[in-house]
């Protein structure tokens, strides 16, 4: 969550936006049905990495290297740009 945050200024960052790594996952659940009609995948590895992080895998069909929430947020230009 602090590496999205610091992507977009506060300023910048739309109504709605998530205060929590809870709410993050929340939203990227309730989006998951249209990212699947867009051929995305979202998918929450039950593992855990260090320090207990848990990394969100977002996919495009085929595709074989995931990326992190932070990293598509970052490229898309934020939650806004998700959606």
């Amino acid at each position: 969550m602090e590496g999205i945050n610091a992507s977009i200024p506060e300023k910048q960052r739309p109504k709605g936006w998530p205060k929590s790594p809870r709410g993050l996952s929340n939203f990227l659940r309730r989006l998951g049905p249209a990212l699947s009609t867009m051929g995305v995948s979202v998918e929450w590895p039950k593992e855990r990495g260090a320090r207990g992080i848990r990394r969100i895998l977002i996919r495009r069909a085929l595709e074989e290297n995931p990326e992190t929430v932070g990293d598509v947020v970052r490229r898309s230009g934020g939650i806004k740009g998700l959606c």
